[in-house]
């Protein structure tokens, strides 16, 4: 669900599609938005400095996200969303669809954009990964696999947001905006001089957690989510 906001109007949109291809044979000129996440490195063996690292599974918790446009539009996620998850695991190959939504209006044709709030969910409501929740708190990162060979799971608190510029255009045939979240996990554990960030210790957490907020790309673009009935 979505919030439209200029000043005092609001459109709440409440289609929510979570199908990476549509079949479709009504006008596609209604705006559409597509999130992907793509983590690249996930399952592959890394060597930093002289350890041995293996990510099986890499996520986190957006408490919400805004999309802004060029007529002074803001888009923002309502309260009714919990929490978004991205995660990505080592059995996927590829971009992996997040979110796939029918805005529900037509007069938007440029996005410029895109803002992530990087939060521990609040509540259990919509939210079917227990494991962003704690007895005592609850967990914005998630991070599992090995290193030399030992088991770990990574669970942070902290949040962070990163606000991403850019300048699509959609309308006709390319009516979705499509935004592609992008990280390599070999930067998320590499400091800064180069050395390990050992995900075992938690005097790490505030630099892996940060390397996350630095390191987190967007690509935008627009296109099309349909495959069109004639």
């Amino acid at each position: 669900m979505f919030m439209k906001l200029s000043h005092s109007t609001v459109l709440l949109l409440i289609l929510l599609l979570l199908s990476s291809c549509i079949t479709s044979n009504r006008d596609q000129e209604q705006r559409r938005l597509a999130l992907y996440f793509f983590a690249n490195n996930v399952g592959s063996e890394i060597s930093i400095g002289d350890a041995n690292l293996i990510i099986s599974e890499f996520k986190f918790s957006l408490d919400r996200f805004n999309l802004y446009t060029a007529n002074d539009l803001t888009l923002q996620t309502s309260a009714d969303v919990t929490a978004l998850i991205y995660s990505y695991d080592q059995n996927i190959s590829g971009d992996r669809l997040i979110l796939d939504v029918d805005l529900g209006f037509r007069d938007i044709d440029r996005f410029t954009g895109y803002e992530l709030f990087v939060e521990p969910p609040s509540s259990r409501t919509g939210v079917l990964d227990g494991d962003f929740f704690g007895q005592d708190t609850n967990f914005s990162v998630i991070i599992r696999g090995t290193v030399d060979e030992l088991d770990f799971t990574f669970r942070s608190s902290l949040s962070f947001t990163n606000e991403y510029d850019f300048i699509v255009d959609v309308g006709g045939r390319e009516e979705t905006l499509i935004i592609r979240n992008l990280i390599d996990v070999e930067d998320v554990f590499t400091d800064s001089d180069g050395s390990f960030l050992n995900p075992v210790l938690s005097a790490n957490e505030q630099k892996i957690v940060g390397n996350i907020e630095s390191k987190l790309r967007v690509q935008a673009s627009s296109g099309t989510v349909f495959e069109v009935i004639p």
